[in-house]
This record gives structure tokens, C-alpha cells and sequence, in this order.
């Protein structure tokens, strides 16, 4: 996941900003989880935490970011709503965005290996295919988003993030724990 300015479309009708992160109708709104993805992952921390997350565990960082983002509405993503999340992500995130970042990781190290500004680029052009990719990942996540159990936000995220590393294979005591670090870095200041 990298990091790119995203604004929020005011002078769309159907894109009505709430406190819950959904618009009328229970239909999570696309680009308010984006733009909140992309703000929450520049923190301090949290972007280094999302990766160590992805590479130790396998953990796909944009349903890790929706977790905080449904838990910042008081919303806790678990059992079947994790399922059907995982499962919309699953085919593009295995043919597409797991291969590009295993693509731009190889070049932007042999970039580094071989001084080559030349790969630099084309690391860098990867880099911006994934970010198209995880956005896409964000609207399949967003719209296919149901009304869920609610709580207070931190403890929903970290209860979320736990069942998400333990659907990872993360064992449920590190889960536990990984999952109430994620949720600090994202909800503190």
C-alpha cells in the first residue's frame, strides 16, 4: 500500500459523509474509505505495522485499513462479515496485487542493488499499478459492505483486526495482541 492525495467528492449527491462511514441506505461510501485508508496509513507506524503484518502473516493490509475504517463507526467486522470481505478480495488480490508487489519488490531491489535509476522507474510504476489495484480493492469492499454488530470504536477495532490475523492463521493470542497494537496506532493520536 502506498500513500496518494485523495479528496472526498462534495458535489456528489449520493456521497453523503457521516460519522459511521455509510451513506443512506447502508451503502459504504467508496471514496470515504479510501480517502480514510490513505490518512490512516500515513500515520506514524501504522504503514510499517500493515506490512510487517502482510509479510509475517499474510494479511491483506486493505482489509486490515477497512476493519479500523468500519470500526471507526462503532462497526466490529467478524465472523461471517470477515468471511464475505476475504472473499471478495481473495481473486484479485491472489492475480493481481500479490503479484505486483512481489514484481515491484524484486525491481525496486535490484534498483537499489545496481544504482539503477532506470529500474527505480519502473518500480515506481508498479508501485502506482498497486495502488490501482488496492483502490479497486476498497470499492469491492465498500460495496459490498452490510450493517453490522455495533461498539466502541477501539475495541471494535481490535477485535476485528484479531479475528482478521486469526483468519490468517495468526495464532488467537498474537492475533489478540497484533490486532490491539494495529488499533492504537490507527485511533491514537
Amino acid at each position: 500500500m502506498g500513500i496518494g492525495a485523495v479528496r472526498f467528492k462534495r458535489d456528489n449527491p449520493y456521497a453523503v459523509r457521516r460519522e459511521s462511514g455509510c451513506m443512506h441506505g447502508g451503502i459504504m461510501d467508496t471514496e470515504e474509505f479510501w480517502e480514510f485508508a490513505l490518512l490512516r496509513y500515513a500515520r506514524p507506524g501504522v504503514a510499517q505495522c500493515c506490512v510487517a503484518l502482510q509479510d509475517a502473516h499474510g494479511a491483506n493490509v486493505m482489509l486490515l485499513l477497512y476493519c479500523a475504517w468500519r470500526a471507526q463507526g462503532g462497526e466490529c467486522v467478524r465472523d461471517a462479515a470477515l468471511r464475505q470481505a476475504t472473499a471478495r478480495l481473495e481473486p484479485l488480490d491472489r492475480h493481481l496485487v500479490r503479484p505486483l508487489r512481489a514484481a515491484r519488490r524484486a525491481i525496486r531491489r535490484a534498483a537499489d542493488a545496481l544504482d539503477s535509476p532506470a529500474l527505480a522507474v519502473g518500480a515506481d510504476r508498479l508501485m502506482q499499478a498497486e495502488l490501482a489495484a488496492e483502490r479497486r480493492q476498497a470499492r469491492l469492499l465498500a460495496d459490498g459492505a452490510s450493517s453490522l454488530r455495533a461498539g466502541p470504536a477501539r475495541a471494535c477495532a481490535a477485535q476485528s483486526l484479531a479475528a482478521c490475523l486469526e483468519g490468517c492463521g495468526t495464532g488467537p493470542a498474537q492475533a489478540r495482541m497484533e490486532g490491539a497494537r494495529l488499533a492504537a496506532l490507527v485511533f491514537d493520536c
